[in-house]
């Protein structure tokens, strides 16, 4: 389209089944709905249990290198002192 002018605007296409029925609905429901919700409180949740399990590890240098700016924010007492403030 912007590479090859020749090319046809994808907006000028139709498309090919029609847009929250039929085939599209069954994969919005199942593949889209399901995916925003596993990324929306998986990745979350994948991410604390990730931090608890090796917070023991912070103390090795290339564990510290790679995951040490994660731990930066959740300070012992910090949380205690923003609510305070």
């Amino acid at each position: 389209m912007f590479l090859h002018p020749t090319l046809p605007s994808p907006r000028k296409r139709p498309a090919p089944f029609p847009c929250r029925r039929g085939l599209h609905l069954t994969l919005v429901l199942a593949v889209g709905i399901p995916g925003v919700l596993l990324f929306a409180v998986g990745m979350p949740l994948l991410s604390a249990w990730w931090l608890g399990r090796n917070r023991h590890r912070l103390d090795q240098p290339d564990f510290e290198a790679l995951y040490g700016t994660l731990y930066e924010e959740y300070e012992v007492g910090a949380g205690a002192a923003v609510r305070a403030g």
